[in-house]
Parts: C-alpha cells; sequence; structure tokens
C-alpha cells in the first residue's frame, strides 16, 4: 500500500469516526435541548402560578378598593356644600389614615361622611368629626351609620345643636 493509499484510507476512517461521532453529539445536545425545554416550562408555569398570578390579583384588588373608597366619596362629597379640591384631599387623607389606624377600610370610612353631612355636618365639622364616630362605632360594635345616629342622638338629648357642637369642640 502507498502512502496516498493510507492517507486516503485513514482520511475515510476518520470521517467516518467523526460522523458517528458527530451524529451521537448531536442526539445528546437534542436530549439535553429538551430537558432545557422542559425545564423552562415548568419554570415558567411555577412563575405564572407564584409571581404572575398573585401580582394580577394584587393589582385587580387594588383597583376595586379603590374604586369602591373613590364611589363612596363621591357620594359622600354630593352633599356636602364648597367642598374644593383642596378639601376633597383632606377628606380623603383622613379617611386612608383612620383606616390604617383602625379596623376599619377606608371606602367605610369615607361613607362616613354622607352620615355626617346628612346630620347637618359641614365638610370641616365632619372632617373633624369623623375619628371619634369610626371610635364610638368601634368600641360599640356599630355600623358608621348607626353610630352617626346614636352620636346625634346623644347630642339632642344634651340640648345641643350641631353648631353649639363645633363650638364646644
Amino acid at each position: 500500500m502507498s502512502s496516498a493509499q493510507q492517507v486516503l484510507q485513514t482520511l475515510v476512517v476518520r470521517m467516518t469516526l467523526n460522523a458517528t461521532n458527530y451524529t451521537s453529539g448531536m442526539i445528546s445536545a437534542l436530549n439535553l435541548q429538551k430537558k432545557l425545554v422542559a425545564r423552562l416550562h415548568a419554570t415558567g408555569a411555577a412563575m405564572t402560578r407564584w409571581v404572575t398570578m398573585p401580582l394580577a390579583v394584587i393589582g385587580g384588588t387594588a383597583i376595586y378598593e379603590f374604586a369602591r373608597f373613590d364611589k363612596a366619596m363621591t357620594q359622600s362629597l354630593s352633599v356636602m356644600e364648597g367642598v374644593g379640591p383642596a378639601l376633597r384631599k383632606e377628606l380623603e387623607d383622613q379617611a386612608k389614615l383612620l383606616s390604617t389606624e383602625t379596623a376599619t377600610a377606608a371606602d367605610t370610612l369615607a361613607q362616613s361622611y354622607y352620615y355626617l353631612a346628612q346630620t347637618g355636618l359641614s365638610a370641616e365639622a365632619s372632617l373633624k368629626a369623623l375619628s371619634t364616630v369610626n371610635n364610638f362605632a368601634l368600641a360599640g360594635l356599630f355600623d358608621q351609620a348607626k353610630a352617626t345616629d346614636l352620636l346625634t342622638d346623644a347630642q339632642t338629648s344634651l340640648g345641643l345643636t350641631i353648631k353649639q357642637n363645633a363650638e364646644i369642640s
């Protein structure tokens, strides 16, 4: 055998061996890729279940609660006279603050302004009275409307008017 024939045989053998290695390497790479895709799919499903869905629920709840609060504020302010943007913000801030300090929801406190206005209190007086009415409602396990009614009845039985009460405060 000549040296050219030996080189050609070696070359053919090496090519065949390399093709076999290449094929088995590609099959291994394909199997690794399938495992990676399965892991990525499982990770994506877990992220959806444990991250994305809870965030969506939290976001939806926040929007719902804001809408309830905004609706209650709008209804309450509709029966009050002379409430500008600055006073509205004060009323909103007071309701939000009290909701963080007590067990009463912000929308319930916003609705309390309506009951206070119905008794004849101005927006400014309602702002001052909200904490007292809320504390009374919590202490007596009343809803805000009942607490407002009871406090107004007590005030009337003492012979005080809303104006006199505002002067005493």
